[in-house]
This record gives structure tokens, sequence and C-alpha cells, in this order.
């Protein structure tokens, strides 16, 4: 599991961290940093690339369809490109779906609405209708 390496090291060749000649192997150091430079949902690029934490990024994913989509991500590995990661999925969900209420959800906010508003013209009628009371003569 580790890599050795030896001989004139003028330019770092060995991956020691330095540049001196070595007659007998010294272990080398990789310093394959991965780097993340651009994610696609379907064929369609996310925009608004930002470094997280360290091991993660944000990105703001593209107008699409509702439905399940392939998320592609680009990286490199030491400044080397790989091949793109293609095992993510991303869940578009429908416009009007209410978090964790369903397709149903939008039916029920706009009932609530609907009796809410029901209750405030039920009012002023009856307002109007104690006003006119009030005027009423009693013949």
């Amino acid at each position: 599991g580790n890599a050795y390496a030896w001989g004139a090291n003028g330019n770092g060749q060995l991956g020691n961290d330095t540049t001196n000649t070595k007659l007998v192997p010294v272990p080398v150091v990789f310093n394959l940093q991965l780097v993340i430079t651009g994610v696609k949902f379907d064929t369609d690029s996310g925009t608004n690339l930002t470094r997280g934490d360290g091991s993660s990024v944000i990105v703001t994913t593209p107008a699409h369809a509702p439905g399940m989509v392939t998320v592609s991500v680009n990286y490199t590995l030491g400044g080397t490109p790989q091949k793109p990661d293609t095992s993510l999925r991303y869940t578009y969900t429908p416009l009007g779906v209410l978090p964790k209420a369903g397709g149903e959800g939008i039916l029920l906010a706009l009932a609530t609405g609907m009796t809410g508003m029901g209750g405030v013209l039920a009012s002023r009628r009856h307002r109007g209708e104690t006003r006119q009371l009030f005027h009423a003569s009693h013949e």
C-alpha cells in the first residue's frame, strides 16, 4: 500500500517534497486533492458553484420538469480531470406541492383560504343586518 522511489530528484520528481538525490528508496507523498469543477442535472449545468466546508459544494439547480434526474459531478484529482461521477440522483418536485402535504396540499390551502374568505363575507353581512335593525321602526 506504499510507494517508494529513488534517484536524481532535481525537479522533485520523487514526490517526497525535496529536490535532493536519493540513493535508497524513500516513501513517496501523494497530494491528490479532489476539486469539484462542475455539476450537471441531466444535461443542464448547475450555476453558482461555491465551495462548502471542504467536503461539499453548493450549486443552484437549473429549471427542469418534475421527476428524477441523473446528477453528473465533474472533478479533478491532483489537478487531473477525472471521469464524471454519475452515481447521484436528484428529484425535482412539481410546483404547487406543499412540503410534507403531498399533491393534495395545494387543495387544502385553497379550501382553507376559501373558508376564511366565506367567514369574512358572512361577518360583513351580519354587521350590515345589525345596523339595519337599529334603524327599523317599532310600529
